[in-house]
Order: structure tokens, then sequence, then C-alpha cells
């Protein structure tokens, strides 16, 4: 009888145990879909900028073959001026924006490591569940064969 109850709360803490981790399973679900809903979004943006970048670089460049050939050419010295200005302005938003890329491209990757080590829990608790519940399989099954030979053997005497 003392060994039944002793059974009994084991297999109630196994299943209280199973019962934490498919919450604990639920939770790391949803935080893997918002994350990867999250990630993905970021990478389009982030595949944009680049293109926007590429873009001003670009323009950057023909500015500057441009520049330099006016100073060639019969141009005014406030025109030039001003085509500096633009050049200088595009210079800089370049790299300010290649900066901001940067610590973007950080802050990514740390929300993909964070990703990262949430499908590992994602897995750990699904063969943790898996493991429980073929653990609570194998005691009752157990528990049914003891119940079956007491049973029998009682008939016997």
């Amino acid at each position: 009888e003392f060994d039944n109850e002793r059974d009994e709360l084991d297999l109630d803490e196994l299943n209280t145990t199973l019962e934490q981790c498919k919450i604990s399973l639920k939770s790391f679900e949803t935080k893997e879909r918002f994350l990867w809903t999250r990630i993905s979004r970021y990478r389009q943006l982030m595949k944009k900028r680049e293109q926007y970048i590429f873009d001003l670089q670009s323009k950057c460049a023909a500015s500057s073959i441009e520049n330099s050939n006016a100073i060639s050419d019969d141009y005014d010295e406030e025109n030039r001026n001003g085509d500096n200005d633009r050049y200088d302005d595009l210079r800089k938003q370049v790299a300010s924006l290649q900066e901001k890329h940067g610590h973007d491209r950080e802050n990514l990757s740390s929300v993909e490591q964070i990703y990262k080590e949430i499908l590992i829990e994602l897995e750990t608790l699904r063969r943790k569940i898996h493991d429980l519940e073929e653990k609570r399989t194998f005691i009752s099954q157990k528990r049914e064969e003891c119940q079956e030979f007491l049973i029998a053997a009682a008939e016997m005497c």
C-alpha cells in the first residue's frame, strides 16, 4: 500500500512537471514566432536600406565625376560651390546611413542570437516532454501489470 501511494505521488509529480513543460513550450513557441516575424521584417528593411545606400553612393560618385568635369569647363564659381556642397551633403548622408546600418546590423545579430537560444530551448522542451510522456506511459503500464498480477495472485489463493 505504501509503495502504491509513493507511486501515485511520483506519477502526480510527473504529470505536474509535464504540464509545466507544456506551458513553457507554448510560451517559447509564441516568443519564437514573434521574433521570427520581427527578424524577417528587419532583414527586409535592412536590405532596402542597403539598396538605398548603394543608390546614394552611385549618385555621390556621379556627382564627383560631374564636379571634376565642371572644373575643366567654363563653370562659374557659384555653381561649383553649390555642387561641392551637394556632394559633401551626399557623402555625409551616406556615411551616416552606413554607421546607422552597422549599429542596426549588430543589434539584429544579438536578436538573432536570442532567437537561436529560443530554438535550442524549444527543442530541449520538446525532448523533455517526449521523455516525460514515455516515462508516464511506462509507469502506467507497469502499474497495470502489477495490479493484474495482484488480482491473479488473489484469485489463486
